[in-house]
């Protein structure tokens, strides 16, 4: 999910959404979707759906774009049933060492994926909540923590069970801290 660069190479473009070529290199990181999904929170009440892809991009990057953003800044009613397309912005970083030969001695995925992610309070104004909060919708201490524990549920999820087995014997457990 991480789209790894080493995999295939990332297809960082000028313009802001990167180009949709699978078979030259990747758009973008699935986990940060996952994660943009988990930070919108639930907006069933506002029959909103979301439909958000991300891009590869150096996060450092500002203006003039590579911002997250919902296309063509559309508002629902909050009334009626509605989709909000957008996009997020990643980049993956690597060890200086893991472009080596895969010996297990070093690790060959990414060692943190930066990500840019529309903030709650964004999208619920989006949603149709004109006056929706920063504080009660963003500054909880616990988003973040939320949205790592279930990458980390998600990774546990995909191992053989004999990996899961090694790392519930041997492996150092993570745990993740508030924000």
């Amino acid at each position: 999910m991480e789209g790894s660069y080493h995999i295939k190479i990332p297809c960082y473009n000028i313009s802001t959404i990167n180009p949709d070529w699978p078979t030259r290199c990747e758009r973008g990181n699935k986990w940060t979707t996952q994660a943009s999904y988990l930070m919108a929170g639930d907006l069933s009440k506002e029959h909103v759906t979301l439909d958000f892809f991300d891009n590869f991009h150096r996060v450092d990057s500002m203006f003039p774009h590579h911002l997250p953003q919902i296309e063509d800044w559309k508002t629902c009613d909050g009334k009626s049933a509605c989709t909000l397309k957008g996009w997020t912005v990643s980049e993956n970083y690597y060890g200086k060492i893991d472009s080596t030969m895969d010996t297990g001695t070093y690790p060959q995925s990414a060692l943190e994926t930066k990500a840019k992610l529309l903030s709650r309070q964004m999208i619920e104004i989006h949603s149709g909540n004109p006056n929706a909060n920063f504080t009660e919708t963003d500054d909880n201490h616990h988003t973040c923590k939320d949205i790592n524990q279930k990458a980390l549920e998600k990774g546990l999820s995909m191992v053989s069970k004999e990996a899961l087995d090694r790392y519930n014997k041997f492996g150092k457990k993570l745990v993740m801290g508030r924000d």
